[in-house]
């Protein structure tokens, strides 16, 4: 038998369902976008390096993800901050 704390939580993780329609919705964002797998990198590439101009990241662990929202697309990056930069203001 489950306890009643597995059931709450099993609510909250997400089913191979929830992910297999994420990977869908990215990959109806790229045609629509027609951007190419080497431009998207090269575009996640270039967002790390501003960003490590300033602050020190951690790149292994940043993650990005196309969105959409009413028709609008967005890439939301999600990039771990180590500290500041020694020597910057």
């Amino acid at each position: 038998m489950q306890s009643v704390w597995g059931r709450l939580l099993a609510r909250f993780r997400p089913g191979s369902r929830d992910m297999a329609r994420q990977r869908l919705q990215a990959v109806l964002v790229h045609d629509r976008l027609s951007l190419s797998p080497a431009l998207l990198e090269d575009l996640k590439e270039d967002i790390l390096d501003v960003i490590a101009r300033r602050v020190d990241i951690d790149r292994a662990a940043s993650a990005f993800q196309l969105s959409t929202d009413g028709g609008r697309t967005a890439l939301v990056a999600s990039v771990p901050i180590r500290g500041l930069r020694r020597g910057r203001r």
